[in-house]
């Protein structure tokens, strides 16, 4: 009959909530939560495994190498996604055959080299914690997150568009301001600022929509087949596409998803924004980005084995991807 850890490595390597209710015994505390949350917390660290196409998590055994962990040389192992190979890392700890807790582990090293794909947060909160005593501030601020985000994910699936969420952000700018730093240590404020952040920081990108619609519309009217008409657009408009960052990668990624009107806000929740109130931002970088990075790999004065050699301090690693420093420097500007 295998023990119990052997058991749990099976139910892990399954994403098995149900032979894991099995193993972890009601009146014991596993990585300093109760059963109930720790099993709700599993179920979300599997959906997540599961929501990248994974099927399996492979388990390598390693240890602990933290110097700073009171852990250090404890045994434990990496569960590896079988498609991704994304991981997440245990501590096991075991009495005999029994299981007797297991908390993650962010300084692992496996006993044989894997490869290795992103690295899976799992944490317990304070507020998930089994011996949590919540304060009345605690209580109030966590009850304010609760009912804000109630107010959005009302629906399974819920489309909002930046009217919407405006004043969403506006309403609650005073409550995100009051929590700060904490959110980091209770999961209730994390919920909450999670889907604040994002949604300031995607409603942000809207702002530039009259400058990307002129930016567009002076494209269609002065760039022509001359090279010089698009390279002169494309330096007029740098700031503008430095101001958008990393907008397409971060929630516009999806060609598919952005064609039928709405996109997820985050992974985890189905909050779905809409694509309308970006068109124009969408359309000007869709355009410079077919465009900058051809040109720049046509002007670029240094190879890529070059710039793997350049101090990441210096202005030439700086001008790398800048088509104005390469222009320059071969004298055309």
């Amino acid at each position: 009959m295998p023990s119990k850890t052997e058991a749990l490595l099976k139910a892990f390597s399954e994403m098995n909530i149900d032979m894991l209710e099995f193993l972890i015994e009601d009146s014991k505390v596993y990585h300093d939560a109760d059963k109930e949350t720790i099993l709700r917390k599993l179920g979300e660290l599997f959906a997540e495994f599961k929501r990248d196409g994974d099927t399996a998590l492979i388990p390598y055994a390693g240890k602990c190498i933290s110097d700073d962990c009171t852990n250090k040389g404890c045994k434990g192992f990496s569960f590896s996604g079988n498609e991704t190979k994304n991981h997440v890392d245990f501590i096991i700890e075991e009495i005999g055959e029994d299981l007797e807790d297991f908390c993650h582990c962010s300084s692992f090293k496996t006993d044989e080299p894997i490869e290795e794909g992103q690295y899976v947060f799992f944490d317990v909160y304070e507020d998930e914690r089994a011996d949590f005593k919540p304060s009345f501030q605690y209580l109030s601020n966590s009850q304010v997150c609760e009912k804000a985000i109630n107010e959005l994910l009302k629906e399974k699936i819920n489309y909002v568009n930046k009217e919407d969420y405006s004043y969403w952000l506006k309403k609650y700018e005073e409550h995100y301001s009051k929590i700060g730093l904490p959110f980091t240590f209770y999961g209730k404020y994390k919920s909450f600022n999670d889907i604040y952040s994002r949604l300031k920081d995607v409603s942000q990108y809207s702002e530039h929509e009259k400058e990307c619609e002129k930016a567009v519309r002076d494209y269609h009217l002065f760039v022509t087949e001359k090279e010089e008409t698009l390279i002169n657009w494309l330096l007029t408009y740098s700031t503008l596409e430095e101001k958008l960052g990393l907008m397409m990668i971060d929630y516009f990624e999806d060609d598919e998803e952005v064609k039928t009107g709405f996109v997820k806000l985050m992974r985890n929740h189905n909050l779905l924004i809409a694509v309308e109130d970006y068109k124009h931002a969408l359309a000007f970088k869709n355009i410079f980005d077919e465009h900058y990075w051809p040109l720049l790999e046509k002007y670029s004065t240094i190879t890529d084995e070059e710039s793997c050699k350049l101090d990441t301090e210096s202005e030439d690693y700086k001008g790398y991807t800048s088509l104005e420093y390469h222009l320059k420097k071969r004298g055309i500007i």
